[in-house]
This record gives structure tokens, sequence and C-alpha cells, in this order.
């Protein structure tokens, strides 16, 4: 739902009906569709406290709150699994992690304990969620909605770049790939703990997704270290580039848009129609973000920041350690759109 701007607001046991063995999700009562990343949404009356993340409780008195989702999953999981709610946070503190019982499944406690944590950007994605291995028998189901998931967000992020639209060029994902390794991602989780000792806090520490074009055989080598800056020893890049917004010494690009960065798979040129090459998709932490007017070349990162973002909107660069993983291969095909082209790549 999400992925189509749409919040439910109060996911509950009692919303969820089954039919022929499968759950369905009921009463769209209170949700909202939303658009931009932040997806913030005003608390609305109808609202299950019982259920709601300590972060939509805490801003009750202000008028806003973010999604709640996952650490409402968590509550009707609780209840799925000990037969009882979950211990109220109406009157409990709301940085305090929730009390669990010991369960007979021992994968049981250490996802609840992710689902129900206070900081929502400790809590995992509903595809992350599915890997678990409580969830293990429906492995494969996880893996064919995260492809599917992580196809739309391409789709999503295309920026139009030229000459695409105007050879009317689109684009299909022929195949998906999951890359993340564990020591990437204890990387990744790494640089959120250290953006959090810098006092970084909600929209701050939200995850983004951004893509990496590559010359072929430069591909597993990322895909197993991560980006690295020029210098570093496992970086075999001679360059001499000094970065049009931070030195790449310092720190590493990635795009913001699919399209964009498909011609750093291609030789530096655009697709032709029938082309197909491999890109990277990364999760990101952008974290405290300085805004570039203007080409700073040579730049080093900013005092007071965490990335850089391009004049364009285009590019991230991004100078921590552990500050983007990749999550996965996509092999792009350029393709040549029929029809008046309405919505195909939207």
């Amino acid at each position: 739902m999400h992925g189509q701007n749409v919040l439910h607001r109060d996911i509950k046991t009692s919303n969820i009906l089954m039919s022929e063995g499968k759950p369905q999700l009921c009463d769209f009562g209170i949700s909202k569709e939303v658009s931009g990343q932040t997806m913030t949404a005003t608390m609305g009356s109808g609202l299950t406290t019982d259920f709601a993340a300590p972060e939509v409780l805490r801003a009750a008195n202000h008028g806003t709150a973010l999604p709640n989702s996952r650490s409402s999953a968590g509550h009707v999981l609780y209840e799925a699994m000990y037969g009882v709610m979950a211990p109220s946070r109406t009157h409990a503190p709301y940085e305090v992690q929730l009390p669990l019982p010991p369960h007979a499944n021992p994968h049981v406690v250490p996802l609840l304990h992710k689902l129900l944590a206070p900081d929502p950007a400790d809590r995992p994605s509903a595809e992350a969620v599915l890997l678990e291995p409580l969830f293990a028998d429906a492995s494969h189901v996880a893996r064919e909605i995260a492809e599917q998931h992580i196809e739309s967000v391409f789709h999503r992020k295309l920026g139009g770049t030229e000459p695409y639209p105007q050879q009317r060029l689109g684009f299909e994902v022929k195949a998906v790939r999951g890359v993340a390794t564990a020591e990437l991602k204890r990387k990744f989780n790494a640089c959120r703990e250290e953006l959090k000792r810098r006092g970084r806090q909600g929209p701050e520490l939200a995850e983004h997704w951004a893509f990496v074009g590559c010359r072929a055989e430069a591909l597993e080598s990322i895909c197993a270290n991560g980006l690295l800056p020029v210098g570093h020893p496992l970086n075999p890049s001679q360059s001499t580039d000094e970065g049009w917004f931070g030195h790449p010494r310092y720190g590493v690009y990635l795009g913001t848009c699919g399209d964009y960065v498909l011609k750093y798979s291609n030789g530096m040129s655009p697709l032709a129609e029938g082309k197909q090459v491999d890109i990277l998709v990364f999760k990101v932490l952008p974290g405290k973000v300085y805004q570039c007017h203007g080409v700073e070349m040579g730049c080093r990162p900013k005092d007071g920041y965490d990335c850089h973002m391009s004049p364009h909107q285009l590019e991230w660069y991004l100078p921590l350690e552990g500050q983007s993983c990749p999550a996965y291969v996509l092999t792009i095909k350029a393709v040549k759109l029929v029809g008046n082209g309405a919505g195909d790549d939207a």
C-alpha cells in the first residue's frame, strides 16, 4: 500500500479477515492517500491506540503522526503468537522497548523486538520481515515480493533523462538479483548508529534508494565490498577526477534516478533500443544533507552535514563508511514505447 502512497493507519487484528486461507486487510475508514517521501499524516480520531506506534502516540498532541504500520504489524504478530494483546504504550515511556516474554519458537522474540522497536528507523521493512527465519517456509514468496517491489522502485524513480523521452524509449526490468551481504548490512547499521550519535533523528535517519552504473568487470567487486573512495586499497581506480560536488577520495557518488546511471554501465553512452545492461540498487542513509547550488569542484565533506546533494538532485555524495549498502542488481533493457506512452514508466 505504501508503494501506492496509501496509509491504512489502523492495522489491528480485528481489521484482518481470512478468506480462503489468506489474510485480507479491511476497514480503510481512516486510511489516507499521501504523497512525498516522508508520508506524514494527521492523527485521525479513529486510530486504535493499543496498536499505534510510540511516535504516533507521542505526536498526538501535535497534530501529526508518522506511518505506524510496521509497529502495528508487530502488535498483531504479538497477539497471534501469545494469544493476548501486547502491553499498551498508553502509559509506558515511548522510548522504552516493550517487555517480551519467552516463546517456544526461538525466532518470535527477535522479530518482535525489531518490529516493536521504539525508534522507527530500527524497524525492518515488510520485505525484510518476510525473510526472517520465522517465515522461512515463505521465503520464496518473500523474494518474489521483494523483486516486484524493487522493480516498482526503479520505475517510480525514473528521472526523464534525455535522450530517452525524445527517442520514446522506456525500460524493462529483465532480472533482479539480491546481493546484500551480512558484513555490509552490519556497516550500514553501524552508520545509522553514527548518525544517531551526531544527533540525527526523524527524516534524517530515513533510508532512501539510490542507483549505480558501472563497468561489467567492476560489478561483483562492488557487490562484495560496496562503493569505496578512490585510493582505498580495495578500489583499483586510478581516477584523477576531483569530483563536481565532493572529492572522490573522501566519498562516493550514487544516482537518485535509475535512468540517469544507465550510461555508466554502457561506456558512457545512452542505451539504444534493445540494449541491456546491469545496474546496482543501493540503500542509503543520507543523514543531514548539504544542498549544492553549483559546482564545488574537489570540495571535502562539509562540516555539520552527512552528505552532499547535487544542484539538480540527481546525485548523492556520501562520505561516511557504510552509508550505502548494495541491495540488488537489476538487468535493464531499453524498449520502444508504444501508444501514447502515458503511464508506461511512471
